[in-house]
C-alpha cells in the first residue's frame, strides 16, 4: 500500500476541496483519494501547523450521506486539519 502527503487544497466557490496536491506534485481530485483509502490502496496523511503527521481518512455525512475526507484532530486543535493547510497556487 503506498503513502501520501497531501500538501494543499483547492476549493470550489462554496468552499468544498476539490483537488489536493500531493507532495510529489500532483493534483488529485477528493474522490479519487476517497477511493484510494476505501478501496485499501492507498493511506494519505499531512501535517499540522506544528509539524505534527495526521491521518486522513474518509468520513460519511449522517444526514447527506455523502462522504468527505477528515483528519482526526491533534491534542492542541479540535479542528479538521484540511481546515488549516494553505490553497494550491
Amino acid at each position: 500500500m503506498s503513502e501520501h502527503l497531501i500538501t494543499c487544497v483547492t476549493r470550489d466557490k462554496s468552499r468544498n476541496i476539490t483537488h489536493v496536491r500531493l507532495n510529489n506534485g500532483n493534483y488529485v481530485l477528493v474522490q479519487n483519494i476517497i477511493d484510494s483509502i476505501m478501496n485499501g490502496t492507498a493511506e494519505f496523511y499531512t501535517t499540522t501547523p506544528l509539524g505534527l503527521q495526521v491521518k486522513v481518512f474518509v468520513k460519511k455525512n449522517p444526514n447527506s450521506k455523502t462522504v468527505y475526507l477528515t483528519t482526526n484532530p491533534d491534542s492542541v486543535n479540535t479542528t479538521n486539519v484540511f481546515e488549516l493547510l494553505p490553497s494550491c497556487r
